[in-house]
């Protein structure tokens, strides 16, 4: 069996304070014998999210014997506003698209949230139009969505 690993635990030093490289976290998971690690959005900065750059990344972790698991990021779908929706449909196809350069068919993300003032039908209706409508875009790359059953809307989806 495989064993790949998001660590949450280091998420403070990877995202928020830089503290930790994501060569830092590439090293550490080789040392500690995983076969892969999860990609998630945030540990790209800014400046790392061209092609270029990660394929660069990518080549980085795969040089150290580690597979990408699965590129990890979010939608919300709940939005009901054009333009988020567009925004959020450009989101995730830049993610399915990032997933094909780090060599991995898997993207993970979350559905929404629920809304004041929006009935739970509505909210369901919009996240579910909103996956769908990246599903043909996923398939043509040769990626599957996995939809993750956290925050909110996931959970709900999967105990109804």
């Amino acid at each position: 069996m495989k064993q790949s690993c998001i660590p949450i635990c280091f998420f403070n030093d990877l995202i928020n304070t830089r503290t930790m490289s994501l060569g830092d976290w590439v090293q550490m998971a080789h040392e500690l014998d995983l076969d892969g690690i999860e990609m998630y959005k945030p540990y790209l900065r800014e400046d790392q999210r061209d092609k270029d750059s990660m394929s660069r990344i990518s080549d980085m972790i795969h040089s150290a014997g580690l597979e990408v698991s699965m590129f990890t990021s979010y939608a919300d779908f709940s939005q009901p506003e054009p333009v988020e929706i567009d925004r959020q449909m450009a989101s995730i196809r830049w993610d399915v698209d990032a997933a094909v350069i780090f060599r991995t068919n898997i993207v993970r993300l979350t559905a929404g949230r629920w809304l004041g003032g929006q009935s739970n039908e509505e909210t369901l209706r919009l996240v579910a139009k909103g996956l769908n409508a990246n599903l043909d875009y996923a398939e043509e790359k040769g990626v599957i969505l996995a939809l993750e059953d956290h925050p909110e809307v996931g959970a709900e989806l999967l105990t109804s």
